[in-house]
């Protein structure tokens, strides 16, 4: 699921990538980068889709690429960290039903079109 949803960022799918996450992480995710203030009451779906506009093949690919690693499995909930090629991201991982979803992350380190 976690190789998915950064396979979903790097297409510029902004609907499949925000069905990987929670309400909340949606939330989230627009706030963490000013979306709200910046350009208007948008949905996470435009967010990925306007964040992801500028990214080359390269921050492309590096996306792509990330691994899952420190999985922790907790009951209904979890813990993993995105990494690789110098980028990493921790999140928080949620089950619902038989699926798991992105709750909320942090740490984000060297993502690519982060400027």
């Amino acid at each position: 699921m976690l190789k998915d949803a950064a396979k979903a960022v790097a297409q510029k799918d902004g609907e499949k990538a925000c069905g990987y996450l929670t309400a909340d992480a949606q939330r989230q995710a627009v706030l963490s980068v000013g979306a709200a203030q910046a350009l208007g009451d948008i949905d996470c779906a435009t967010l990925v889709s306007r964040a992801t506009a500028f990214l080359t093949p390269l921050d492309r690919k590096q996306i792509e690429s990330l691994q899952p690693t420190n999985v922790n499995v907790n009951g209904a909930s979890a813990s993993a960290t995105l990494a690789g090629q110098g980028t990493s991201v921790q999140l928080n991982l949620q089950k619902a039903g038989d699926v798991w979803k992105i709750s909320g992350f942090a740490n984000a380190v060297g993502l690519p079109g982060g400027g």
